[in-house]
């Protein structure tokens, strides 16, 4: 297998490395859930469409996978856990150096109670007790990660730290013997972005999962809030307005009106929808026949 190329990006006044990644998330197959399968493949195009990308140059410290989880939201850390219960030994192959000697760190299952959203996180290696308080502060993050790093701010040890960190995270996420694994935690990671208040509005144009709840979740592992606003604002357009309004209230019309009114930024929606509008429109046509005029 080939050594992946990393690039050093920005973003704002972050910079840090990244793999744009090289295999396609098309791979991805949740067991036995043929639409979660479909809504995942959706979000990912949406994320780039890679199954091994990674990056640290943003908020998220850390960002792996076709969803791009974060070690800021315990996303990475369980992604890894999960992979641990699956082949620890297959993970130390890839890992074990970074994780181990350079940043003298572990993952484990967090207690309950602990300040953990993923529920599993980072402890320190480097005192007589391997389990304290889990390290999850973004600082502890950065250190772990990033070499104490801001993300601003680099020298070259702390620059060589996150590339080997990135490094090891594409060679887990390449290695097939995770890809059961990463499949299902994108589908728990879509799980959380399905926001109790934007269930009556997809029940109301989609009595079953389907077309519209695939849409709105790869906009809404983006920005929650703007989703919520895009779909609501979508739904009170073709249902609340007269008829002549609305010439095709179906979960087809109302995912096309969305992904409209994500491109024209309607209903406050934030900068980064134009374009994962037009990646989520591709991908719902290969996923779920759709075609709609752009």
């Amino acid at each position: 297998m080939t050594e992946p190329r990393v690039t050093w990006a920005s973003y704002g006044k972050r910079r840090g490395w990244a793999h744009w990644g090289e295999q396609s998330a098309l791979r991805l197959t949740v067991p036995g859930d043929e639409w979660m399968t479909k809504a995942v493949r959706v979000a990912a195009a949406a994320e780039g469409g890679k199954l091994d990308a990674v990056q640290c140059y943003d908020a998220g410290v850390m960002s792996a996978g076709p969803l791009q989880g974060t070690a800021a939201w315990g996303y990475l850390q369980r992604l890894i856990g999960r992979m641990q219960a699956h082949d620890f030994e297959r993970v130390t192959d890839h890992l074990g150096e970074i994780l181990y000697e350079r940043s003298w760190s572990a993952i484990w299952e967090a207690p309950v109670g602990a300040f953990t959203r993923g529920g599993y996180a980072f402890y320190s290696l480097d005192h007589e007790t391997d389990r304290q308080d889990p390290n999850d502060t973004r600082p502890e993050l950065c250190r772990i990660l990033l070499g104490g790093s801001d993300g601003v701010t680099w020298n070259k040890e702390q620059s060589d730290h996150a590339k080997a960190w990135v490094r090891g995270l594409v060679g887990l996420l390449r290695d097939p013997t995770f890809a059961p694994v990463v499949a299902d935690e994108c589908a728990w990671i879509l799980r959380r972005f399905l926001w109790s208040k934007a269930v009556p509005y997809l029940e109301r144009v989609e009595s079953v999962p389907g077309i519209l709840r695939a849409a709105y979740l790869a906009f809404a592992i983006n920005h929650p809030a703007g989703a919520l606003r895009l779909l609501k604002g979508t739904v009170a357009l073709l249902y609340d307005e007269p008829l002549e309004r609305a010439p095709d209230p179906t979960p087809d019309g109302t995912v096309a009106a969305m992904l409209v009114a994500a491109q024209g930024r309607q209903y406050r929606t934030p900068n980064t929808f134009p374009a994962r509008a037009k990646a989520i429109h591709k991908a719902l046509g290969r996923e779920f026949d759709f075609w709609a005029p752009t």
